[in-house]
């Protein structure tokens, strides 16, 4: 379901994992922001605590279905049933917030935001001036052959169709550190 409340960083560290033994009532109504991962038991603590969500950068797909059933889709719906809120910016598994994301979301912490489940988006609700950018931001998001998404500022070129370990052919982008698959380059703004 949809949710609102305040920021709260639940990690200290972008690839920190989320623990459970980091959330208490004390976060009730808050929207935490983790790490590189949150296991079942850590998303199904919060909601017991009264986390409004948790957004963080990967979640098993195993853990998932522990906490939803064997419904549960990579793009979720909005219900009013009672269940936890999860946004997951990256992917499954384990994924390590990129400081471009993650920075912004810690100094942001204190603040008031909604998760939009129809959209997948987090909307904070601060000034535009609430937190300063000391680096630019890269060009462009790569995710390699559908796994986490990293940054990337650097040479790169189009190429024809390949096929990539997951044995998915594709258009590809070369990189200095090798193919990604075209579909998961994306223009950040």
């Amino acid at each position: 379901p949809d949710a609102v409340g305040e920021l709260a960083l639940a990690v200290e560290r972008p690839s920190d994992e989320m623990l459970p033994s980091r959330i208490d009532v004390r976060q009730k109504e808050r929207i935490l922001i983790g790490g590189a991962r949150a296991s079942a038991e850590c998303i199904a603590r919060a909601h017991a605590c009264g986390a409004a969500a948790v957004v963080v950068g990967a979640v098993p797909a195993g853990g998932l279905r522990v906490v939803f059933g064997n419904a549960v889709s990579a793009h979720g719906s909005p219900s009013r049933d009672d269940l936890p809120t999860v946004l997951c910016l990256l992917g499954f598994g384990n994924a390590p917030l990129p400081s471009q994301i993650f920075a912004p979301l810690a100094a942001l912490a204190g603040t008031r935001a909604a998760i939009h489940t129809a959209s997948a988006r987090l909307f904070v609700f601060a000034p535009a001036d609430a937190i300063a950018v000391s680096t630019p931001a890269p060009s462009l998001a790569l995710v390699g052959d559908w796994a986490a998404l990293r940054p990337l500022d650097g040479p790169a070129s189009a190429s024809e169709a390949m096929t990539f370990p997951s044995e998915i052919t594709a258009p590809a982008v070369h990189t200095p550190e090798g193919p990604i698959p075209a579909a998961n380059v994306r223009a950040l703004v």
